[in-house]
């Protein structure tokens, strides 16, 4: 791919041809990078990462619609259907791209100082830290507007 002309915005040529269907989503995944970070402002890593988040965005796109297909063959296709264990390998396939897509949007924001996700052990510290008190409303046998307490009515 050496010598060929790069893409609009500085990125380089990954396609063999750019005006394919899958080139359009391409380059829709690189605006979608572009307009998550708010702009690429020279850096080359940021345009690396912005690719990466495209190329994951593509093969997503991808594996979901082969998935997509493989489903509809095996519902209401005639002739020689997909196997189960087909149409699993695809979700799996379709699943693996998700999270690929997801990593590479993380990362791209994290690049952008936008969002940095936080680590398992903050994540777990952040789940078992206390209520505290000034947050806590104390219990009271007496409503709030000093009338009398509603009646209970038995189940």
């Amino acid at each position: 791919m050496g010598g060929r002309r790069r893409l609009k915005g500085g990125y380089g040529v990954w396609l063999e041809n750019h005006r394919s269907p899958e080139g359009v989503l391409y380059r829709r995944y690189l605006r979608a990078g572009e307009e998550a970070v708010g702009g690429i402002n020279g850096s080359a890593l940021l345009r690396f990462e912005v690719e990466r988040y495209a190329r994951a965005g593509v093969l997503y796109d991808a594996a979901t619609r082969h998935w997509a297909d493989l489903l509809r063959l095996r519902q209401t296709g005639t002739g020689r259907r997909p196997s189960a264990r087909e149409v699993e390998r695809a979700a799996r396939r379709a699943g693996l791209a998700d999270q690929t897509l997801k990593d590479a949007l993380d990362k791209l924001l994290e690049r952008a100082g936008q969002r940095k996700p936080p680590s398992l052990a903050e994540a777990l510290r952040a789940q078992a830290a206390p209520v505290p008190h000034t947050l806590a409303r104390p219990l009271s046998t007496e409503p709030e507007d000093g009338g009398p307490l509603p009646r209970r009515t038995p189940i």
